[in-house]
């Protein structure tokens, strides 16, 4: 039994996966199939590189990919070969602090490279510590805010806009792509903005409902005194 899988890579997590194609004979002279692989070539080259941005710059300067794929002649200045395809790349940086300027820095790493970064992830070391463990502070002293961004601190988010793939086949719109830890930041701001609204508009439904039982209370009092006194 064999599993049939996709003849290409779709993912970056498939690149130490050899691709191959079973081809199965069948001949008059035997009862039994003759069965071989072939292996698929990888037509669009791809990489993954990881480690600090000191390493990340190392290691793209000595990629053989990278390094043939931006390969020109040294007489005319021309590509040798104007079907190179361009190195998709998916780059890990390990830091524990938060680089505003990520995005580009790393692409200053790819400037007169034939290469283009397709996930750009930001990875930090994880720890089993809770927070108060750590920096010996009550959560009753932090804000809201304050846990929401030391809990997006201990997380591995991808640091790629959305539309980053989808912008290396249309044209690059004029408004700048919100990476993936903005967009959470935008998202938990308008749900702490929302519980802030909904907690406002039951307080001040509960002051004005003492004040409605409260006037019931009384005309129904004076009601049965009424009736009281016809009687």
């Amino acid at each position: 039994i064999r599993y049939s899988g996709s003849p290409i890579p779709l993912s970056f997590d498939e690149l130490n996966t050899q691709k191959q194609v079973v081809l199965v004979e069948f001949t008059s002279q035997s009862t039994s199939p003759c069965i071989s692989t072939l292996p698929v070539p990888r037509f669009q080259p791809m990489e993954v590189i990881k480690g600090d941005l000191q390493a990340i710059e190392k290691a793209i300067n000595a990629s053989e990919a990278i390094a043939q794929a931006s390969k020109i002649d040294s007489i005319n200045g021309a590509d040798t070969d104007s079907n190179k395809s361009t190195v998709w790349l998916c780059i890990e940086v390990e830091t524990q602090d938060y680089l505003s300027d990520l995005q580009q820095r790393v692409q200053q790493f790819l400037e007169g490279k034939n290469a283009e970064i397709l996930q750009l992830k930001r990875v930090r070391q994880r720890t089993a510590k809770s927070l108060s463990e750590t920096q010996n502070v009550q959560l009753s002293e932090l804000s809201v805010k304050d846990v929401f961004e030391a809990r997006l601190a201990l997380a591995s988010l991808d640091e790629t806009p959305a539309d980053t793939v989808t912008e290396a086949i249309e044209p690059q719109s004029k408004s700048t792509p919100l990476s993936r830890i903005d967009r959470i930041r935008h998202l938990f701001s308008d749900a702490v903005e929302l519980v802030h609204t909904n907690k406002e508009d039951l307080a001040n439904k509960e002051e004005t409902e003492p004040l409605s039982t409260l006037s019931g209370s009384a005309s129904a009092s004076e009601q049965n005194q009424a009736t009281q006194g016809e009687a």
